[in-house]
């Protein structure tokens, strides 16, 4: 899923929300499609185990995904509490 995407910021970005996110035990990323929208995910602490399409991923304290629209993803393994 490599893939890089240009946003032309001549206009204006529309920000529809932002805010931290702590795992409680045994969660997953519930399943979703993102149509039309990025989600950007930093992770601050623990590990997020999330499938995107096809492809799995670890997601490690201090990593950052920028998922971009059109893919579908949940979490394929519980995450440890307070990720």
């Amino acid at each position: 899923m490599l893939k890089i995407t240009c946003i032309d910021i001549k206009e204006p970005v529309l920000h529809i929300s932002s805010g931290k996110f702590t795992a409680g035990p045994h969660w997953q990323h519930k399943q979703m499609y993102h149509d039309g929208n990025f989600e950007i995910m930093l992770i601050i602490s623990g590990t997020v185990y999330l499938q995107v399409d096809d492809h799995y991923y670890e997601l490690h304290e201090g990593d950052c995904l920028a998922l971009p629209p059109y893919h579908h993803l949940h979490g394929f393994k519980d995450s440890p509490a307070n990720t």
